[in-house]
C-alpha cells in the first residue's frame, strides 16, 4: 500500500515538478529509504532527468540489495531459514548475478546445514521437530548431501521407533509416530501409511488374541476388545465376535430373582406368584430358582380378615296425618280485592265520559282553523307570486318606453314620417305602462288583506291548539285509566273464581325412627423378606397393613312419612374388597422388590466404574441397558474411548445404528430363535427339573415351608412369630435382614 501510494503521488506531479523526483530520491536515500528512493529514480528515469536518476537508481539498488542481504543473515542466524530463503530469492530476481548474493546464499546455507547437524545431534530429544526440519531445509537447498541424508536418516529413524514400539505392543504410539512420515513427507505417504496399516493390523490382531483369551470369564471385556479391532480394521468376522461376546456378556448382566413364601393358605401363593411375575417383567430381572439367585425375597401374608359394625342414630320427622275443612282466608282478601277494582272500574268511566265531549269539540275547532290557515297560506303564497309577474311586466313596460324615447330621438330632423309613427309607438307602450302600475297596486292590496287574514288565523290557532292538546291528553289519561282499571277488574275476578271458598287444612305429627350406619372393615397383613448377595443398606423385613372399608346405611320405611325402606347393601362385597387390598398390597410388595432390583443395578455400575471393571460395566449395559440413563450410556462410552480407545459405542451396543450396515449375523449357537438366550448347558437339566417343580404350586410351597420356619397361625401372630434367618458364612453368602 505505501509503495502504492508514493507512485500515485509521483504521476500526479506536473511537468515542471520531475526534476524535483530526483531530490526526493537522493533524500530518501540519505535516509535510506531505499524502496522509496528507487521508486524516486525510477519515475525521473522516464522523464528529462534520465542521467541523474540513472546515477541514483543505482546508488538505492545496492543499498536496497545490501539491506535485504543483511535482512536475510539476519533471519537465518534467528533460526527462520525459510524467512531468509525468501529474502534471497526477492535479491535474485533484481540481481541475479551479484556476487554479494552468491556470497549471502552461501552463508545461509551454512548456518542452516550447522542448524541441521545441530538438531541431528540432539535427535533422540526431538525426533518429531527433527524430521520436519530436515525436510524443510532440503526443500530450501534441496541438491546439497547434507539434507538429504539427513531427511533418509531421520526418516528410517522413525521407521525403526514405530517398529521398537511395535515389538512393545505400543500401537497406538507406534501409529502415531509412522504417521510422521505421512504428515512431513508427503512424497513417502505410500511407505508411511504401508507401516501405519501393518501396525493398524498387529494391533488389532493383538486386541482380537487378547478378546479371545477374555471370552470364556470376561465376555464384557471380551466383546469390547473385538469391537475396538473392529474399529481398526472393520473386519466383519471382529464384529461378529463382539456380538458374540456381548450376548454373552448380557446374560451376566442379568438379576436373578427367586421368590418364595411362608405360611398357609391361598393368599401368601397367590403374593408369590404375582411379584415373582412382576419381578421377571423388570428390565434386567431373570427368573432365579432355590439353587441360583443373586436375590431372594420370602413373602408371609395371612388370609385378610374383615369384621362388621354398626352405629344407630336416632331421627325424627314431621308429616301430615290427615286433613280438616276450614275458610279460605286468600278467598276472603281476593273479594275485597275485586270489589275495589269494581268501583275503580267505574270512577274511571265516569271520567272518559266527562272529557270525550270536550276535547272532540276542542280538535274540531282546531281542524277548521287549521284548514282556513292553510287556505289564507295558499292566497298569499299565489298573490305573491302573482305580484311579481306584474312587477316584472310594469319594468319591462318602462324599460321599453327608454329604447322607443331614444329610437326617437336619434332620427334625423327630416324623418317626419319615421318620427310621427314612433311617437305613436311610444304612446301606445306609455299605456300599458300605466295598465302595469294599476295592476301592481292591486295585487299589493290583496296580498295585504291575504296576510292579515293569516294573521288572525295565527292568533286563534295560538290560542286553540294548546286548549286541544290539553283536552286531548286528559282524554288519553282517562282512556288510559280505563283500560288499566278494565284490566285489574278483570284479573281481580278471575283469580276470585279460582279459590275455592274453603280449604282442607292439613293435620301434622311427627315419627321417631332409627338410622343404621353398618361398616365392613377388611384388613390385610403381610411381611416381606429379604436376602441379597451384595452389600446394601435397605431394610429388611418390611411389614405392611392395609385397610379398606365400606359402609352403608338401613332405615326402615314409612309410607305416611315417606320415609323408605332402605335395606343394608354395601357398595362393595368382602370379596371385592379383599381382591382390592390383594392388588395394593402386591403393587406395593412389587415396588419393594424394584427398590432392591434398582439397589443391585445402581450399585454394581458405581462399583464397575470404581474398580475399572470394563467387563461388569458392558455385562449390565449388554442385560439391562434400560436401567441406564443417556447420562450414564455416556459415561460408559467416555469410560471405553479412555481405557480401551473405543470411539463408537454403537459398534458395541447392538442396539445402537451402525455408521455402516452390516450383513445381519445368524443367531449365535446355542441361542433361542427369537433372540433370547437359551439356558446355559451346564443349568439345562437344574433350570428344567427346577421349571417343572415350579409348576405343582403345592409342592413348591411345601418345599418352600421347609426352608422357612414353621408357620401354624394364619394371622398377623403368625407373622411375628417367623424368625430371621440365622446368617450363613461363606463369601457371597445370603443373610436375612
Amino acid at each position: 500500500m505505501r509503495t502504492r501510494s508514493i507512485w500515485l503521488a509521483l504521476l500526479l506531479l506536473p511537468a515542471c515538478t520531475y526534476s524535483a523526483a530526483v531530490k526526493r530520491g537522493d533524500a530518501a536515500l540519505a535516509a535510506q529509504d531505499f524502496d522509496k528512493a528507487r521508486l524516486a529514480y525510477e519515475f525521473a528515469y522516464d522523464t528529462k532527468a534520465k542521467d541523474a536518476a540513472q546515477q541514483g537508481l543505482e546508488r538505492a539498488t545496492a543499498g536496497w540489495v545490501t539491506a535485504k542481504l543483511s535482512d536475510a543473515g539476519a533471519a537465518a542466524s534467528a533460526g527462520d531459514h525459510e524467512g531468509a530463503d525468501r529474502l534471497l530469492r526477492e535479491v535474485a530476481l533484481l540481481e541475479p548475478e551479484a556476487q554479494s548474493l552468491s556470497d549471502a546464499r552461501v552463508e545461509a546455507q551454512g548456518k542452516l546445514v550447522a542448524a541441521l547437524n545441530g538438531k541431528m545431534k540432539a535427535l533422540d530429544d526431538d525426533v518429531a521437530g527433527t524430521y520436519a526440519f530436515a525436510v524443510s531445509a532440503k526443500r530450501i537447498y534441496p541438491g546439497i548431501p547434507e539434507t538429504n541424508d539427513a531427511v533418509d536418516l531421520v526418516r528410517d529413524r522413525v521407521e525403526a521407533d514405530a517398529r521398537g514400539q511395535l515389538e512393545e505392543k505400543s500401537f497406538a504410539e507406534a501409529r502415531e509416530t509412522a504417521t510422521l512420515i505421512i504428515d512431513v513427507e508427503p512424497g513417502y505417504a505410500s511407505r508411511g501409511q504401508a507401516l501405519v496399516d501393518e501396525i493398524t493390523e498387529a494391533w488389532a490382531d493383538d486386541l482380537v488374541a487378547q478378546a479371545n483369551k477374555a471370552e470364556r470369564n470376561e465376555p464384557g471385556l471380551s466383546a469390547v476388545l473385538y469391537a475396538r479391532a473392529y474399529e481398526l480394521l472393520e473386519r466383519p468376522e471382529d464384529l461378529e465376535s463382539s456380538r458374540s461376546a456381548w450376548d454373552g456378556a448380557a446374560e451376566e448382566g442379568t438379576l436373578a430373582v427367586f421368590v418364595e413364601h411362608g405360611g398357609s393358605g391361598g393368599r401368601p401363593i397367590r403374593m408369590r406368584k404375582a411379584i415373582a411375575a412382576a419381578a421377571q417383567e423388570s428390565e434386567g430381572v431373570v427368573r432365579g430358582f432355590s439353587s441360583r439367585w443373586a436375590l431372594k425375597a420370602k413373602v408371609f401374608a395371612p388370609e385378610t380378615r374383615c369384621r362388621e359394625s354398626k352405629e344407630k342414630e336416632g331421627l325424627t320427622k314431621d308429616y301430615i296425618s290427615g286433613q280438616v275443612e276450614v275458610s279460605n282466608p286468600e278467598h276472603e282478601a281476593q273479594s275485597e280485592v275485586a270489589k275495589t277494582a269494581s268501583d275503580v272500574l267505574d270512577a274511571a268511566q265516569t271520567k272518559l265520559d266527562e272529557v270525550q265531549p270536550k276535547a272532540e269539540a276542542a280538535n274540531e275547532e282546531l281542524a277548521r282553523i287549521e284548514k282556513d290557515l292553510a287556505g289564507q297560506n295558499a292566497e298569499v303564497t299565489a298573490t305573491t307570486s302573482l305580484l311579481a309577474q306584474t312587477k316584472g311586466q310594469h319594468e319591462s313596460s318602462i324599460s321599453e318606453v327608454s329604447k322607443v324615447e331614444a329610437e326617437l330621438a336619434a332620427l334625423p330632423a327630416e324623418a317626419e314620417r319615421s318620427k310621427a309613427t314612433i311617437t305613436e309607438k311610444l304612446e301606445t307602450v306609455k299605456g300599458y305602462v300605466v295598465e302595469w302600475e294599476e295592476r301592481v297596486e292591486r295585487d299589493t292590496s290583496a296580498l295585504a288583506e291575504f296576510k292579515a287574514a293569516v294573521e288572525s288565523l295565527n292568533a286563534e290557532l295560538a290560542t286553540a291548539k294548546p286548549k286541544a292538546e290539553t283536552l286531548t291528553a286528559e282524554l288519553d289519561a282517562a282512556t288510559k285509566a280505563l283500560t288499566e282499571a278494565e284490566k285489574t277488574h278483570s284479573e281481580a275476578q278471575a283469580k276470585l273464581g279460582n279459590l275455592s271458598p274453603t280449604l282442607m287444612e292439613d293435620v301434622p305429627a311427627t315419627l321417631e325412627y332409627d338410622k343404621t350406619t353398618w361398616t365392613q372393615t377388611c384388613t390385610a397383613r403381610s411381611t416381606l423378606y429379604f436376602v441379597a448377595r451384595w452389600d446394601n443398606e435397605l431394610e429388611s423385613p418390611t411389614k405392611l397393613e392395609l385397610v379398606k372399608t365400606a359402609t352403608d346405611t338401613s332405615v326402615k320405611g314409612h309410607e305416611k312419612a315417606e320415609v323408605a325402606e332402605d335395606p343394608k347393601e354395601y357398595p362393595k362385597s368382602e370379596r371385592e374388597l379383599t381382591e382390592e387390598l390383594d392388588a395394593e398390597t402386591i403393587e406395593k410388595l412389587n415396588t419393594l422388590v424394584e427398590t432392591y432390583v434398582a439397589d443391585y443395578f445402581a450399585s454394581s455400575v458405581a462399583g464397575a466404574f470404581a474398580e475399572a471393571d470394563t467387563h461388569a460395566l458392558i455385562s449390565i449395559l449388554a442385560g439391562t441397558r434400560e436401567r441406564m440413563d443417556a447420562e450414564s450410556r455416556a459415561k460408559v462410552a467416555a469410560y471405553l474411548k479412555e481405557q480401551h480407545g473405543l470411539e463408537k459405542l454403537e459398534i458395541l451396543d447392538p442396539r445402537e445404528p451402525l455408521v455402516e450396515a452390516t450383513p445381519e449375523a445368524a443367531p449365535a449357537e446355542g441361542e433361542a430363535a427369537d433372540g433370547e438366550a437359551a439356558p446355559a448347558e451346564g443349568d439345562a437339566a437344574e433350570a428344567g427339573a427346577t421349571e417343572e417343580a415350579g409348576a405343582d404350586d403345592a409342592a413348591e410351597g411345601e418345599a418352600a415351608a421347609e426352608e422357612a420356619p414353621a408357620v401354624s397361625k394364619p394371622d398377623a401372630e403368625a407373622e411375628e412369630a417367623a424368625p430371621a434367618e440365622a446368617e450363613a458364612g461363606g463369601d457371597g453368602a445370603p443373610v436375612w435382614k
